[in-house]
């Protein structure tokens, strides 16, 4: 069974595409990978960071909650301020007590705005650390100032959330008797929270309830996108904060190398086909050509010389196979004569051999019944005899047809039966379809030759069948010839010699035999079959399986 041939070409690109397709893979896994990791290692900072930061927000708180406690319980200057009724002890008051509680925010990182009145005179004293804007400032003024006005509204010692217009504020008021004091948080410091985050661009969010009060982004609604989100709720005031980070501020650099790998792999899968295109053209187009010049060769097709060779690299090389085709063509054809010849020259010695050996054999018969004065028996095989020279000696052709050599073998029959003591029964029994066919002269007449001379048979009569027929293997017919006589048979030196093919020419006994054999392997070489042996009743068995073909030309037959 014939192997399965693989294209080379198509091979290499299988390869190209597989190896492109596992660099695209990797490549992109690998940018997943870190990008993920990435991702996973920011979500675990910004949580720790916002978790850090709030807590810092939490310790500021309590700080402020820790002057307003102290405000109450050891300033002397509100102590007074809540027992005072004149205008200028309470303004004295007031202004101490502000620039105490500004004194003590100095140690605070927060934007705060500290206020101080009177519940009877309520003008405000305030102090802050930030500078708003004149809106921020009238409006959070406006509130404070309404807050004096009626005072019994108050909800002291605890944390407010606070909205003042579309500002946030968180709000803390303590009293005593007259005196109020409190604080003003804006929680909108956004640098301070981004400073302590580490992460530039986050987008922060302040929750009161279910609602955003304050964001660093403007509007009221978190965006869409692929984000890092972590909350963290603060234990001090009725708020909590939200961080989100966008995924890219995170991946930065790796990113942008995802987005160079994403790129670089598009450009690559572009780049396939013409990068085939241009291996096919300058390395298995050549090797295409060099292949169909080999398949030229091992089918005996004329090779013809490349008039243009696609890459200079390659010229040399089928310049050089040309030259070796040339050579190897001219040595085929001398051989090819020369073995022409030496057959021919083989096939005219063993013709030679056989006509001495047929005249000697006549001139022994003619002598043995000049012995016995059998003259007429003379005269019928001399008749004969001719027949049979003229068949031998003067056919031109080395073929005959079937029909053609089985009346020479009945000829040399009748020869034999003059000369013999025995009687000849010769019996045939020839399929019509092969009488046409040809076959080398002599192949039947050798086989009858040899059972007459070798022949002992019981009660004076030979018995020789001969049996013709046709087989057809597959796409191949065959000519199978049986002759079998009732004689001694083969020795069993003589069977060995043709299972084993081991002829020669110079034997001295059987000469015909083998004669026959080595003219055979020069017409059909291992397509033929010689074999010997024994009937069952012990005579010779001789069988010659050839093909049916036109020897002449060729030519199988149809």
């Amino acid at each position: 069974m014939e192997k399965r041939r693989f294209s080379v070409a198509a091979s290499m690109s299988r390869i190209i595409i597989a190896l492109t397709a596992a660099i695209v893979i990797l490549l992109n896994t690998v940018g997943f990978f870190m990008g993920r990791q990435l991702i996973n290692q920011a979500k675990s900072q910004v949580s720790s960071a916002i978790e850090s930061t709030c807590e810092d927000f939490d310790d500021q708180i309590d700080f402020i909650d820790r002057i307003l406690e102290n405000i109450v319980t050891d300033n002397i200057s509100f102590k007074y301020l809540g027992d005072a009724y004149d205008a200028n002890d309470i303004y004295l008051y007031a202004r101490q007590v502000s620039m105490d509680m500004d004194d003590a925010m100095l140690a605070s990182d927060l934007w705060y705005y500290s206020f101080v009145f009177h519940a009877k005179k309520n003008s405000i004293h305030s102090e802050s650390s930030i500078h708003l804007s004149d809106e921020r400032s009238a409006g959070l003024y406006a509130y404070l100032e309404n807050m004096a006005e009626t005072p019994a509204n108050i909800t002291t010692d605890k944390w407010l959330s606070v909205s003042c217009g579309e500002y946030f504020y968180l709000i803390k008021v303590v009293k005593y008797k007259n005196a109020y004091a409190g604080m003003v948080v804006v929680p909108d410091n956004w640098d301070y929270f981004e400073q302590n985050l580490g992460y530039s661009g986050s987008e922060l969010y302040i929750i009161s309830g279910d609602e955003i009060v304050a964001n660093n982004i403007g509007g009221s609604s978190v965006r869409n996108g692929k984000y890092i989100k972590s909350t963290y709720e603060l234990g001090s005031v009725p708020i909590e904060i939200m961080c989100l980070l966008h995924e890219g501020t995170v991946l930065g650099a790796a990113g942008r190398l995802s987005s160079y790998v994403f790129c670089f792999s598009l450009i690559l899968c572009l780049f396939i086909p013409f990068l085939i295109t241009l291996i096919r053209k300058h390395l298995f187009a050549p090797l295409k050509m060099m292949d169909d010049k080999i398949a030229n060769i091992r089918y005996g097709t004329p090779v013809v010389p490349l008039e243009e060779v696609p890459a200079k690299e390659t010229a040399e090389v089928f310049l050089a196979f040309d030259q070796l085709m040339d050579e190897i063509n001219e040595l085929k054809i001398k051989a090819y004569e020369e073995k022409i010849s030496m057959q021919k020259y083989k096939l005219q010695y063993l013709m030679l051999q056989l006509k001495p050996h047929f005249y000697l054999n006549f001139l022994k018969a003619v002598y043995a019944l000049a012995g016995s004065e059998k003259y007429e028996e003379i005269q019928s095989m001399t008749k004969a005899m001719s027949e049979h020279f003229r068949y031998v000696v003067y056919n031109d052709s080395s073929i005959v047809t079937v029909r053609e050599e089985i009346r020479h073998a009945e000829n040399y029959c009748n020869i034999q039966r003059m000369g013999h003591m025995f009687d000849i029964d010769i019996n045939y029994k020839v399929s019509s379809e092969v009488l046409g066919l040809y076959i080398p002269t002599l192949c039947i007449q050798t086989f009858v030759e040899n059972s007459i001379k070798y022949a002992k048979p019981e009660g004076n009569v030979l018995k020789i069948d001969i049996k013709a027929a046709l087989i057809n293997d597959e796409d191949t017919s065959y000519i199978d010839i049986t002759i079998t006589d009732n004689g001694v048979g083969y020795d069993e030196e003589m069977i060995k010699r043709a299972e084993n093919g081991s002829f020669e020419q110079e034997a001295d006994s059987h000469v015909g035999l083998s004669n026959l054999y080595n003219r055979l392997k020069i017409l059909y070489e291992d397509r033929m079959y010689m074999i010997l042996g024994k009937t069952r009743e012990g005579g010779a068995l001789s069988e010659l399986v050839i093909p049916a073909e036109d020897v002449r030309s060729g030519h199988k037959r149809d």
